[in-house]
């Protein structure tokens, strides 16, 4: 095969994935990598690493705590959100999803642009040292819309035991 004949056949592959990668991101498969936030450009992360915010296509941006942050009761939650009535919902859970404790709070602004949010949470020592933050909105119909979920480290926790016994018989 000539060289020329070699280039239009990776030419054609070039294109071929270009142009899917063009139909994933406009589906919604693929996330962008930057956005524009009040002309802001914010770097995307779809895994956020300990310390970094996850901004994933969402109304909501938690901007403390950081994911996998050492926490404290009181814990204050911080962020920004764009929500229609400004309402923006707090719920800390244990590893085992129990809920420790959850909070309502308004973002000042929101409604029809973003508006920066603020609570503090207040919490009794959870079993076990990991747990999750979730900050989210209600629609219309109480379903949970805009879900972002942290995990965080409980600095005070309780050490779970477990008591084996055994039989001689």
């Amino acid at each position: 095969m000539k060289k020329g004949g070699l280039l239009i056949i990776i030419l054609l592959v070039l294109s071929v994935l270009v142009v899917g990668l063009l139909i994933l991101q406009q589906s919604g498969q693929i996330l962008p990598s930057r956005l524009a936030v009040n002309d802001n450009i914010v770097t995307v992360k779809d895994s956020p690493q300990p310390g970094q915010v996850a901004v994933i296509d969402s109304n909501i941006i938690v901007t403390k705590p950081l994911s996998n942050d050492l926490i404290s009761s009181p814990v204050e939650i911080t962020g920004r959100a764009q929500v229609a009535n400004g309402e923006v919902r707090l719920r800390l859970k244990d590893a085992a999803g129990k809920v420790l404790v959850s909070a309502l709070t308004t973002a000042l602004g929101g409604g029809e642009g973003w508006g920066f949010y603020s609570a503090k949470l207040e919490f009794a020592s959870p079993l076990g040292q990991l747990g999750w933050l979730e900050v989210y909105t209600l629609a219309a119909d109480d379903s949970e819309q805009n879900l972002i979920s942290l995990s965080v480290v409980f600095k005070d926790f309780i050490e779970p035991k477990v008591t084996v016994y055994f039989s001689n018989s």
